[in-house]
């Protein structure tokens, strides 16, 4: 078929071109890089430009066959090994051996050397079942990555191999990896048990559908009343202190210093008696009605003194004499005697003291 395009470029020396174009530019080209082989195809392996050519029989078996060349080259030695799961946690293994002729390899001691994960190694020595086949069993418990030794030497007890292979197996990590099939009875049942629907990968028109958002979610309520009973009974009794319980500057300050003292934060300042500001007080009011009390009989014989003296000077030089007498103070009526002072009694209390000297105020 033709080609509809191509990258037109020039071949290396050290290559073979196996496909030219018409104009004679290289469409496949392989040659050997060191241990390596390569390959180059000029043309593109999508409906662009080999779209004639991709459909046909020819296409699958030159790529494949171009693959196979580039990959490096399997040494079987004519030994093909096949396992399969068998009972009790162990593997079948069949052994098909064949010579260069392709003629089956009969009456071989055969045995199979085994290399657990853990670096456990086991051997085991298969029987021969049929014209260059091998059969037998091994365990294979542990999952991981095994190594397997297949060697085959002549039934004369010759220590020399005919043939070997050294292959890697894998064991799966759990038996549900081993289930082929879909469940479709449980995704059923997860489906209902969701509110969800299935959905049929086989219809082209359902598989939008798997990322469409209309599935209502779930609303889980939770239960609050026992936090908010909680908070109630912590509230009640601030309640009732801040209505009931009346504090002053004076009960903060005393719990104050209690705290302090209970804390050993610092001397707090002596608790005061009950009352005794409100005593002391009223000793200063009734000490201030003392000292005008006796203010007032001084201020009223200094005023009549000052209105004796014109008097006198007016009278000329000959009543200097009595002048000088009548400067001393004359007890008149309005004014009361001067009460004489008395010490207080002895073991008078305060209170006493203090109602007397406002009874003294008063007179």
């Amino acid at each position: 078929p033709n080609l509809r395009g191509y990258v037109g470029t020039t071949a290396k020396p050290t290559a073979a071109v196996a496909l030219v174009s018409e104009g004679g530019d290289p469409l496949l080209a392989q040659w050997q890089y060191g241990l390596g082989r390569a390959a180059a195809w000029t043309s593109d392996a999508r409906e662009q430009w080999a779209a004639p050519w991709i459909g046909t029989p020819d296409f699958g078996t030159l790529t494949a066959q171009l693959v196979a060349w580039t990959l490096p080259p399997q040494d079987t030695e004519g030994i093909d090994v096949r396992f399969s799961p068998g009972e009790r946690g162990e593997l079948d293994v069949e052994v098909t051996s064949v010579d260069e002729e392709r003629g089956p390899r009969n009456f071989y001691r055969t045995v199979l050397r085994l290399v657990s994960p853990d670096l456990e190694p086991t051997q085991t020595v298969l029987e021969q079942v049929g014209p260059g086949r091998y059969a037998g069993s091994v365990l294979a418990e542990d999952p991981g990555a095994y190594l397997v030794r297949v060697a085959q030497t002549y039934e004369d007890g010759s220590t020399t191999d005919a043939a070997s292979r050294t292959l890697g197996m894998v064991s799966p990590a759990a038996d549900e990896f081993r289930r082929l099939g879909i469940d479709t009875v449980s995704l059923a049942a997860f489906a209902d048990a969701g509110e969800g629907r299935e959905l049929s990968l086989d219809d082209e028109r359902s598989t939008g559908a798997v990322w469409a958002h209309d599935i209502r979610a779930s609303a889980f309520p939770t239960p609050i009343w026992p936090w908010l009973l909680v908070l109630a009974m912590l509230l009640v009794p601030l309640d009732v202190g801040v209505r009931r319980v009346a504090l002053s500057r004076a009960d903060l300050r005393r719990a104050r210093d209690w705290t302090a003292r209970r804390l050993g934060m610092g001397h707090a300042a002596p608790e005061a008696v009950p009352g005794l500001a409100e005593l002391r007080a009223a000793r200063d009011r009734s000490a201030r009605r003392g000292e005008r009390a006796d203010r007032r009989p001084a201020a009223e014989a200094s005023a009549s003194e000052t209105h004796a003296v014109p008097s006198a000077t007016a009278a000329g030089p000959a009543a200097a004499t009595p002048t000088a007498r009548t400067r001393s103070p004359v007890p008149s009526e309005s004014s009361p005697p001067a009460s004489p002072s008395t010490s207080p009694p002895v073991g008078e209390t305060l209170a006493e003291r203090l109602a007397r000297r406002r009874r003294e105020g008063r007179g």
